[in-house]
């Protein structure tokens, strides 16, 4: 909470200045906000957290899971084994190789839409998500995103939408 920006509501509009949404986070319950933030902030809160927990190793690329009678083990490029581990949470991402390694099946398919995105200082908005759209097919996007990990000035992520093939 410390390093994100408190966001009271979320506002889209067109390109002709049409609102399209206009959400207040208290109208759905009182005391409810957003909070934008910065995915290196969200990062390093959860690896010190898990580090607190678990004994952490980086570096190490897994390309593989194996299953034993004694638990569930990680399979690095090398073909070393890791564990055994009680648990093991495959998060990277919706084309994870690991997945198929899981009772876990789903249908992945390609999505052909991305974002162009940087930060910068002082949020014309602060206090909300505000986005500006011309059809389904272009979205200008500001979102407040705090101060980061140990910085000093407040940010806001620009986005801009467009098709991945359209982008080197």
């Amino acid at each position: 909470l410390e390093h994100g920006a408190h966001l009271e509501r979320l506002h889209v509009r067109t390109t002709s200045q049409k609102t399209l949404l206009d959400l207040h986070y208290r109208d759905l319950s009182p005391g409810l906000f957003g909070l934008g933030l910065q995915r290196g902030v969200l990062f390093q809160t959860l690896f010190e957290a898990a580090q607190k927990h678990a004994t952490v190793h980086c570096g190490v690329e897994i390309r593989d899971l194996a299953r034993t009678a004694d638990g569930r083990w990680l399979v690095d490029v090398g073909g070393k084994r890791h564990g055994p581990h009680q648990l093991v949470i495959v998060g990277d991402g919706a084309g994870s190789d690991l997945r198929d390694d899981t009772p876990l099946r789903s249908e992945v398919r390609h999505y052909s839409w991305g974002a162009l995105w940087f930060l910068a200082d002082h949020p014309p908005f602060p206090d909300r998500l505000q986005q500006v759209v011309r059809g389904t097919r272009k979205m200008l996007g500001m979102l407040p995103s705090g101060k980061g990990w140990g910085g000093r000035q407040e940010q806001v992520s620009l986005f801009w939408s467009l098709r991945c093939d359209q982008v080197e």
